[in-house]
């Protein structure tokens, strides 16, 4: 049973024998079930248990109230009568949870909720409860107490079927590079912490399974972390995110329990990770095991999710800001003297108005068919899913602006022109893509399936780390440091330290119909990623190089080299390989990127900001659906250029799901200004 209010002093008697204690077996593992049916509730105290060979059990608790209160109590088992009789509600609830997912139909487990209103004064709280029994060996996150030699019933016991691994907590302090300490020696999760919207990353205690505390009371020895956090970097953000969802949606905001957001801000040039923000962030108000078996049966919707690097999903997608990508895909296949290197290359530096149409597109193109290669006016758009449409049905041609001679990878970025980025992504892996659909449609039974295509934009998908494993965030720490580390798997993104991957469609070998795949892809849909992949995303193409995230600065005093990065590049025997471009195109792709703030998506974020003419960007509006609403994922990535010499060249993504209303749903709209105030608030 689990109390508000009235503490965990509660005690099990028989009822018809009070001085009798009946049999406890301590306090209840938060990953045995969850009875709340998918809400979370605020002020209660952790489940408790008891049993006894037969017959009922008393719970009394003796309160002191200096005002009126309302007094709240959660039960298993079935209620047959408590005290006080008067000002009490009693509210049957279902048992529900995936623990329960091999219960048969027809078995019940009962639970109720009991709420007390009391006046000030002494109370004594007696609640007379029938234990719940049931005759299987095991069910998940339960274990079936019988002891034939004691004659005892079979019982319900809730117990930690997975086990806990016997350890003595070290004595680790973990701090932030500005001496802001997390993690006190003792174990225990600061007050900063949770002001911060770290706990997620920290976690509550050091029971809190996965988390930085769990993870480093493995090591058995004394310590002390230094994180790359910069605590400043860190409150100006998580306070510039949630201040822009409010000021959005307001307080009374219906998918406010759905929204998620991020903010990841790393050094471009090293990895290291300067501020890493999430929404909604854990508040105190509500117990650690409801927290910890929510996460457990609610992944999706849980709070303890770290969003910067954790909880991947449908609204994960980048949208938009995956176009840098398929550019560098592009400049790839330029120097790797692709079949269509030449156009592709030409593609790139652009064409002038009156050469538009040897592109292979028009002027008023507001839509096209790449199948069929078909340009469609804005009046003339057909309702066709392999048709792909620019943003507002904005016509190729609206993509000149004062001083442009051409139309090519810079316009196309600062516009993010959608047409123009699906014509390239099958200029580069269109004939591939075409060749392998059809072999598949030709295919009779018995023959053996054609090897999928080895895609230009699939290959640098992977260069950037899609599809590949999670990111150890703790790669430059001492291997010989015991830790308790849980890697990714099939069902777990692993802990709190490994940065979870996300999914690009084209390269996912369980995919058919790649020509419409590569269409989606190649205007940044289809997909997941995360804030700190596209961070990191953003980063290579500031510096040519792909830094490795990390989290820890020092230890013991030590400073931790970064862990390395990956140059990028080209070989002309394969897609993927280490010797740097040799095509002026990554010129063109940051002319592109530093428009975006200047005079692009982004302008209205940085109409009047301090840093316009240093900051790079790329916007992102991916839209999501859900049943029979849609929803967008809104985005800003790139980066900001240091001033001088010594300063830090940052690296920054920004993300926020189920985006709705006019004005209020593209990522110029709702990122950039987060990105826009943090940088303008934060001297580097």
């Amino acid at each position: 049973m689990d109390g508000s209010g009235a503490g965990n002093s509660w005690e099990a008697r028989d009822p018809d024998y009070p001085q009798l204690r009946c049999r406890a077996a301590g306090s209840v593992p938060e990953f045995c079930a969850f009875v709340t049916a998918g809400r979370m509730e605020g002020g209660f105290n952790g489940w408790l248990q008891a049993f006894k060979v037969e017959g009922n059990l008393a719970f009394h608790t003796r309160i002191s109230l200096k005002q009126a209160t309302t007094i709240t109590v959660q039960l298993i088992g079935k209620w047959v009568s408590c005290q006080p009789g008067r000002g009490q509600r009693i509210q049957p609830r279902a048992i529900a949870g995936p623990a329960f997912r091999d219960l048969s139909a027809s078995t019940k487990l009962p639970g109720s909720v009991l709420t007390f209103e009391l006046p000030d004064g002494e109370h004594d709280i007696r609640i007379v409860v029938t234990p719940v029994s049931f005759r299987r060996d095991r069910v998940p996150g339960l274990n079936i107490i019988w002891d034939p030699k004691k004659n005892w019933p079979q019982c319900l016991c809730w117990q930690d079927c997975e086990g806990n691994p016997w350890r003595k907590p070290s004595r680790f302090a973990v701090k932030t590079s500005d001496e802001v300490v997390l993690l006190t020696k003792q174990g225990q999760v600061s007050r900063q912490a949770w002001d911060l919207g770290l706990t997620s990353l920290v976690g509550m205690d050091i029971e809190d399974r996965n988390s930085l505390a769990w993870i480093l009371s493995g090591a058995q020895q004394d310590g002390a972390l230094t994180l790359t956090l910069d605590a400043r970097l860190q409150a100006l953000a998580q306070e510039k995110l949630e201040q822009q969802i409010l000021d959005l949606w307001g307080a009374a905001d219906p998918y406010a329990a759905k929204r998620r957001g991020a903010v990841v801000l790393l050094d471009a040039d090293t990895g290291a990770i300067l501020a890493a923000t999430t929404y909604p962030r854990l508040r105190s108000g509500v117990h650690p095991w409801d927290l910890r078996a929510f996460a457990r049966y609610y992944p999706g919707e849980s709070l303890r999710t770290f969003r910067p690097w954790q909880g991947v999903d449908a609204h994960n997608a980048p949208g938009s800001t995956f176009k840098p990508v398929v550019a560098m895909a592009a400049i790839n296949a330029v120097g790797s003297g692709a079949p269509q290197a030449d156009r592709i290359k030409k593609f790139l530096k652009g064409y002038s108005r009156k050469a538009i149409h040897k592109s292979g597109l028009t002027l008023d193109c507001a839509a096209y068919n790449p199948f069929q290669g078909i340009c469609y006016a804005s009046r003339n758009i057909p309702g066709s899913r392999k048709v792909v449409q620019n943003f507002k049905r904005h016509s190729l041609g609206s993509g000149f602006k004062p001083g442009d001679e051409t139309l090519g990878l810079k316009q196309a970025i600062r516009e993010s022109i959608n047409v123009w980025f699906v014509r390239l992504g099958w200029l580069m892996d269109g004939g591939p893509a075409r060749a392998y659909d059809t072999a598949m449609r030709n295919l009779r039974q018995g023959q053996i399936p054609p090897d999928r295509p080895d895609f230009f934009l699939g290959a640098m998908a992977r260069t950037l780390g899609f599809n590949g494993p999670g990111l150890d965030l703790l790669a430059n720490l001492d291997e010989d440091i015991p830790l308790y580390r849980t890697r990714p798997g099939l069902r777990s993104e692993g802990d709190t330290l490994f940065g979870a991957i996300g999914q690009l469609n084209l390269i996912n070998p369980e995919e058919r119909g790649l020509q419409q795949i590569l269409t989606q892809n190649a205007f940044g849909q289809g997909m997941t990623a995360t804030p700190l992949q596209m961070a990191r995303v953003a980063a290579a193409v500031a510096t040519d190089k792909l830094p490795h995230p990390y989290l820890v600065g020092a230890y013991n005093g030590r400073i931790l080299e970064p862990p390395p990065g990956k140059e990028l590049g080209f070989d002309p025997g394969k897609l993927e390989g280490l010797i740097p471009f040799r095509f002026d195109g990554m010129a063109l792709l940051r002319a592109g990127m530093k428009a975006v703030p200047e005079t692009g998506t982004a302008r209205t974020a940085f109409k009047k900001h301090p840093d316009r003419t240093r900051v790079y960007g790329k916007t992102g509006t991916a839209d999501v659906t859900e049943t029979d609403r849609s929803f967008n994922t809104t985005w800003f990535i790139g980066w900001r250029e240091p001033v001088q010499e010594g300063e830090r060249r940052i690296a920054f993504a920004c993300m926020v799901s189920h985006a709705t209303g006019k004005g209020s749903n593209t990522g110029g709209s709702v990122a950039a200004p987060v990105v826009a105030k943090i940088l303008d608030g934060y001297r580097f």
